[in-house]
């Protein structure tokens, strides 16, 4: 996989969670504006519970635009380390190749490309932070909350 393929293919499927939720903030809205207030005992779902709920998906659909606009402004670099805008590759024994965009801001969004799964990973997430400053061919241990991984970056693009 290279670049422009994982940024395109990032692109696709934040463009579609990005529909997703502005699909599930319009269906909200039109409930949330005919649900009884919180006064009328006979529904289970208020007007203002809704409210919560939109307040909820449009911060989660502003994050989403905000990833979108750092996926598609990452630019490559001539830096042969890991930082904010690089396409790292990974080997880990446990899970194989993992592909990588960090970013400074950002998350929660992967894709297949080729048959590579590729994930967006914000800067401040613990596996960023450990990778972030290192080259291609270094080897690190990940210690996550119930194990301990043994990672070797491979590439950066």
């Amino acid at each position: 996989m290279n670049r422009p393929q994982a940024i395109h293919a990032l692109l696709a499927a934040t463009d579609q969670a990005i529909t997703a939720l502005e699909a599930q903030l319009a269906e909200t809205q039109r409930h949330a504006g005919a649900a009884p207030s919180a006064m009328e005992s006979h529904s289970d779902t208020t007007r203002s519970q809704l409210q919560a709920v939109v307040i909820n998906t449009r911060s989660a659909l502003d994050g989403k635009r905000r990833m979108r606009a750092g996926i598609a402004g990452a630019v490559a670099s001539a830096d042969t380390s890991v930082r904010p805008g690089s396409l790292v590759t990974i080997t880990d024994p446990t899970h194989g190749p993992l592909t990588y965009l960090v970013l400074d801001a950002g998350g929660g969004v992967e894709t297949t490309v080729d048959g590579e799964r590729v994930f967006v990973l914000g800067s401040a997430t613990p596996l960023a932070k450990l990778l972030i400053g290192h080259q291609a061919g270094t080897t690190l241990m990940f210690r996550q909350a119930t194990a301990e991984r043994t990672l070797t970056i491979q590439t950066i693009a």
